[in-house]
């Protein structure tokens, strides 16, 4: 209730104001305009004294790209790191990089190479993150064939 007596007496001081005045085109500009220069001057006010955003990390993108669950990105490494060890048999390495491509933008890739005898591959996917949205930006290679089960 009280946030709404503040605009209502500033809207009966302008309402007041100009029944007192005459309605010529001056006016009647001035009050279409006036509530547009008051949104401007409230969001530069705002603008002003409002903290800016802490910067998005890669850190934080690859934790935003491995989030999933029961997808192939949430098997790799949560940072920046290289995995190794053995899935049904294979020799399997996996690694997690990012790479800054715009203002709060990273590319975020997954790659991961396995190996058992003469079977050999590499398989790789590449996430275009920001601090909203995960889309997808390439997939490469053959896919591992313990992850067909």
């Amino acid at each position: 209730m009280f946030l709404g007596i503040v605009p209502a007496l500033i809207y009966s001081i302008v309402d007041r104001w100009l029944y007192t005045k005459n309605l010529d085109g001056r006016h009647i500009t001035f009050g279409f305009l006036s509530p547009i220069a008051l949104a401007v001057v409230l969001w530069l006010f705002f603008s002003l004294i409002s903290e800016s955003r802490p910067p998005f990390t890669s850190e934080e993108a690859i934790a935003l790209a491995t989030s999933g669950e029961d997808t192939i990105s949430s098997n790799f490494p949560k940072e920046k790191d290289k995995w190794s060890g053995n899935i049904e048999g294979f020799n399997v390495s996996r690694k997690t990089s990012a790479r800054k491509i715009g203002d709060d933008q990273y590319l975020v890739t997954f790659t991961e190479t396995w190996e058992k005898g003469y079977v050999n591959g590499t398989y790789s996917v590449s996430y275009i993150v920001n601090r909203n949205s995960v889309s997808l930006h390439s997939e490469g290679g053959k896919s591992p064939p313990y992850y067909k089960k």
